[in-house]
């Protein structure tokens, strides 16, 4: 389970305190992840542990939003479609 590793370590620091550490662990799961198919050569879907990606991604959100100078742009992206640059 690719990332899987990445997610842990990023809810560690997370329950931590640790922001910065949790942001770049998701960031690192994420990143490990993004060139996986998202399909199978069979036309199945996936590898089957897409919750993986998912996790990290309503982490990194949660964690982002809290930041003021990122979570107003997060934000907007989120609602308005705007291009979120952080």
């Amino acid at each position: 389970m690719l990332g899987l590793d990445y997610l842990v370590m990023g809810a560690a620091y997370g329950c931590l305190g640790r922001s910065a550490e949790a942001v770049k662990n998701f960031r690192l799961c994420l990143s490990s992840r993004a060139e996986l198919p998202k399909s199978t050569s069979q036309g199945d879907e996936g590898i089957g542990d897409h919750h993986i990606a998912a996790f990290a991604t309503y982490e990194l959100a949660v964690l982002l939003c809290m930041q003021p100078e990122v979570g107003t742009q997060f934000i907007f992206a989120i609602f308005f479609g705007f291009t979120c640059v952080s």
